[in-house]
């Protein structure tokens, strides 16, 4: 009898042990860290984005595209970008990765930012940045990073960039340096 007293009590102990776990609070999961996984990512991309009109307003390609799955934003690694102008001329950008406004009315080009005029010498610009930030539909661009500008027969580097493409007007905002070349070397002096 006393056996079964001490079974008895062993199994209400065992029982109020279980019952007391199960009503302590659990601790919270953790959240994660970092940036949310994208929704979809395309690799080996090419790809036309329309204006309003219909129009083009810039095509990308590259190695790999990723969606924000809330935002709706895309991040590109390594892009090639292209972009027409007002007169049907194209200008294309290359740079180390991109980001992509949802509704890609801007596009910031990040690190190593290489845009060129896909026109003949002497004719052709580029432009050299580390951000260039650029808004297809109205062609116009914006950096407030060290910039350099060069064309056949001049060189220019300042601090801060806001050009449009379709006039090919561009403005350095400051600590401004140019240096002009010669579109052809002087004539060689005659020897008496």
């Amino acid at each position: 009898m006393r056996n079964l007293a001490v079974l008895a009590l062993l199994l209400a102990a065992m029982a109020s042990s279980w019952w007391l776990w199960m009503l302590q609070d659990k601790p919270a999961d953790t959240a994660l860290l970092g940036p949310p996984r994208s929704d979809y990512q395309l690799q080996q991309f090419e790809m036309v984005s329309l204006d309003a009109q219909g129009q083009e307003a810039f095509s990308a390609s590259g190695p790999q595209l990723a969606r924000h799955p809330s935002a709706g934003t895309l991040t590109v690694s390594t892009p090639h970008f292209t972009f027409p102008d007002a007169k049907g001329q194209r200008w294309q950008a290359k740079a180390t990765h991109a980001w992509i406004s949802a509704d890609g009315n801007e596009l910031r080009l990040l690190q190593e930012v290489l845009l060129d005029s896909v026109l003949p010498l002497p004719n052709s610009t580029t432009i050299q940045t580390q951000r260039l930030d650029v808004f297809p539909q109205s062609g116009m661009l914006r950096s407030d990073d060290s910039v350099t500008i060069r064309d056949a027969a001049s060189i220019l580097q300042g601090i801060g960039l806001r050009a449009d493409l379709n006039t090919r007007r561009f403005q350095l905002l400051s600590e401004v340096r140019a240096r002009y070349v010669p579109a052809s070397p002087p004539p060689a002096a005659a020897t008496p």
